[in-house]
């Protein structure tokens, strides 16, 4: 197997786009840009990524002392009290995991085309938007 094309220290495994070449996957994770990577299946935007754990987390101690951190928690508590209340059996912790994480989307990584697949959870999801606009 050919060494790497720009440290030629490695072994190329990764043929790259843009050395029309064999690179070692270092190389190739250190010199990506999208200029030059577009299209190539190592390549991802970065952009695209969403790190939950940057989102502000606020522990008991602190939502305890806050007044305006505890409305907002009861807001949302209650919107998906209500959502499990109309539900029935239907509604489950992973829809509202799914519906916490997609006001996660809007509101902290201010995305705008927020939507589910399926038609019932939309609505219900577009309520608890309009319900947090209300309230909040």
């Amino acid at each position: 197997m050919a060494k790497c094309l720009i440290c030629n220290s490695r072994k190329g495994k990764r043929k790259c786009m843009a050395e029309n070449s064999l690179v070692c996957s270092l190389c190739c994770g250190q010199s990506r840009t999208p200029e030059k990577c577009t299209g190539c299946s190592f390549y991802k935007d970065v952009s695209l990524n969403k790190n939950y754990r940057k989102v502000p987390f606020y522990g008991t101690e602190r939502m305890s002392d806050s007044m305006e951190l505890q409305d907002v928690a009861n807001v949302i508590e209650s919107i998906l009290c209500k959502f499990d209340i109309e539900g029935g059996d239907e509604f489950k912790d992973k829809t509202a995991l799914q519906f916490i994480e997609l006001a996660i989307d809007k509101y902290h990584f201010k995305e705008t085309e927020l939507a589910m697949s399926d038609s019932t959870l939309n609505s219900q999801f577009q309520s608890m938007l309009q319900i947090i606009e209300q309230d909040l």
